[in-house]
């Protein structure tokens, strides 16, 4: 692998065999299975909630544990050995798996090209040789700043692509890799997505306007950070995407919106948790009041500052779960948008919660991966990336 830019965690992608977290995380993990269980049957007992049973067991498990596991563990769970590895090996990118992930680094940024121009294998038979449309999707993972890594969601990446071909769309999907807390604080982050931007422009001669930029969670925060750092002045020749596809994004790095605290018992997700990522990446108390103007997108701009119509490219789609920890923060910034005249498909998914499209997406990936190259995939495998496939053709919709 060639020399990574400055500020990456060495072990970020194939990080090292954890043996000692290991050694105290599978025996934690065994106490609070059974401690969850018992907690929330106790819960249910006196307070109504309409999660069921089984889905409330399974966020309460991942909340008690995400605040307890070394992030040592976390990353080693979401590293590339036990991702992508297996995710490649599959029947289902037999015919181009060597044509996948391509990885490119130069001094500023490093990412992987997912799919390139995999048109004529991913192309539909009911499909022209030529498609109508081609655009890039600039995917930027989600862990609150601290884990996971591009490669994590490989089989969600292309089964975007592959339905985009089936309205006709060649959809190319680059994956940033950015530099995660605390090894790698703000504005690392920002520059490098900012760089990852304009090579795509610069290097691979792609019309800003056949870019999408997604953003996962965190990757959300990310994503309009480097929207915003396009809109200043020193950034104006580069030209805007030509869409913005926002995924449960953190818009609120503060935690203050009335849903963390109503969703507490109904996401995986806990304020402490967050809090304390926010503290690795930014710096803690002294870095927060560094970029206090960079923490809270569910804020009406203020008086001086661009307008989120200035921002926001000419179409933006965003969806959060309705039990999110985050769900009043980012419909806040979707009016808000709205309200400066930008155009914003927001969407609110009844009963699910943070992460929801990947959790889907779990339930069918090794059956959907289980199919031959070119097989058809029944309508209710990957319902989570038929959710963003839908929502980005939204944006692309007449371009």
């Amino acid at each position: 692998m060639s020399k990574l830019p400055k500020g990456y965690a060495k072990d970020a992608i194939n990080p090292p065999l954890p043996i000692a977290g290991l050694i105290f995380t599978i025996p934690l993990t065994l106490a609070h299975s059974f401690f969850t269980i018992c907690s929330v049957s106790l819960r249910r007992l006196f307070t109504n909630t309409d999660v069921p049973f089984g889905d409330d067991i399974f966020r309460s498990l991942l909340r008690n544990l995400i605040g307890v596991t070394p992030t040592t563990v976390k990353r080693y769970m979401m590293s590339s050995p036990l991702t992508n590895d297996k995710t490649l090996s599959t029947p289902h990118y037999h015919s181009y798996r060597t044509e996948m992930c391509q990885e490119i680094s130069t001094p500023d940024f490093s990412g992987y090209w997912i799919c390139h121009n995999l048109w004529t294998a991913m192309r539909p038979p009911t499909q022209a040789a030529t498609p109508k449309q081609k655009k890039t999707l600039l995917w930027i993972h989600g862990g609150a700043y601290i884990v996971s890594n591009p490669l994590a969601h490989i089989a969600q990446q292309i089964r975007i692509a592959e339905m985009l071909a089936e309205h006709g769309v060649q959809l190319d999907v680059f994956s940033l890799r950015y530099g995660l807390g605390p090894e790698a604080q703000f504005p690392t982050q920002e520059q490098q997505a900012l760089a990852a931007y304009r090579y795509l422009i610069d290097v691979e001669k792609i019309d800003a306007r056949d870019i999408i930029v997604h953003g996962e969670s965190a990757g959300g925060h990310l994503a309009l950070l480097l929207l915003l750092a396009l809109s200043r002045s020193e950034q104006r020749g580069v030209g805007k995407p030509g869409g913005a596809l926002l995924m449960y994004p953190w818009v609120n790095l503060r935690n203050s919106g009335d849903s963390v605290e109503r969703n507490r018992f109904k996401c995986m997700l806990t304020r402490k948790s967050l809090d304390e990522a926010v503290d690795a990446v930014v710096g803690g108390a002294e870095g927060r009041e560094r970029w206090s103007d960079r923490l809270d997108f569910a804020a009406p701009r203020e008086e001086g500052e661009a307008s989120w119509r200035e921002i926001l490219p000419d179409r933006t789609w965003v969806n959060v779960g309705e039990h999110d920890l985050f769900a009043d923060d980012v419909q806040a910034f979707a009016r808000n948008a709205e309200r400066d005249g930008a155009v914003v498909f927001a969407e609110v998914t009844k009963g699910q919660c943070h992460g929801w499209q990947l959790f889907e997406d779990g339930k069918t990936q090794s059956k959907y991966c289980a199919l031959g190259s070119g097989e058809e995939v029944p309508k209710d495998f990957m319902v989570g990336s038929r959710n963003l496939a839908m929502g980005l053709l939204q944006v692309v919709k007449d371009d």
